[in-house]
């Protein structure tokens, strides 16, 4: 290799190191703070001698009490849609239609649940109902909505990617993520032979079985 380009490759490499370094200790400041954007409306003073501030805040906001008739009530006392995030198998997606929600987000929620939990994309086409059903996680590029579309879902939900966006540039780098996915997921439509989205259908994407019963067949 040569001797500049090597020289080259180790300055960027210290750069990233040190703006990486810059932006850690930023961020760590940044979560130090008691959850600052809550105050006023949760109680925000944890204090656990087993774990972490952010794992007893989230262990006082689960309800262990809560159940399907629950849903009842918070369809009682709003005349919004309701929509139920976290269904993940055939059996509870028929569950939520017999308690009579709006629709279904099909959602591991971020897999930071439980470890080895499939990929959304490898869910959303079992759970086939009436009502309409969203895909969240795993969407990086305006291909994986391509995806999530042809396999039956109505939308997919965007997150990491547009916080990654915040993070880096503020307003605009949320804006320009979004910009991203679009013009990437019009580049799919196209070259799929798509000009609308209602033309996105079931034969625009083959799965894991799928090949298999090609192969059965054989």
């Amino acid at each position: 290799m040569d001797v500049k380009l090597l020289s080259l490759l180790l300055m960027l490499q210290d750069l990233y190191a040190n703006v990486s370094f810059y932006y850690l200790k930023k961020f760590c400041r940044t979560i130090t703070s008691p959850w600052e954007n809550l105050e006023g409306l949760l109680n925000t003073k944890f204090v656990s001698d087993t774990g972490s501030s952010l794992e007893a805040f989230a262990n006082d906001k689960n309800d262990a009490s809560l159940c399907w008739k629950d849903i009842g009530w918070l369809r009682s006392i709003t005349s919004l849609p309701n929509l139920i995030k976290g269904v993940f198998t055939p059996e509870d997606a028929i569950k939520v239609v017999q308690v009579g929600v709006a629709g279904i987000i099909v959602s591991n929620h971020g897999g930071g649940q439980l470890d080895y939990t499939p990929a959304t994309i490898s869910v959303v086409h079992a759970v086939e109902v009436k009502i309409p059903v969203l895909m969240d996680g795993g969407i990086r590029q305006g291909i994986d909505v391509s995806k999530a579309l042809a396999l039956g879902a109505k939308a997919a939900l965007i997150g990491k990617p547009v916080i990654h966006g915040l993070a880096a540039k503020g307003g605009s780098g949320e804006r320009r993520v979004i910009k991203m996915r679009k013009d990437e997921f019009e580049f799919t439509m196209a070259h799929s032979g798509c000009p609308r989205v209602k033309h996105i259908t079931r034969n625009h994407v083959r799965t894991e079985s799928d090949s298999l019963h090609s192969k059965s067949k054989l």
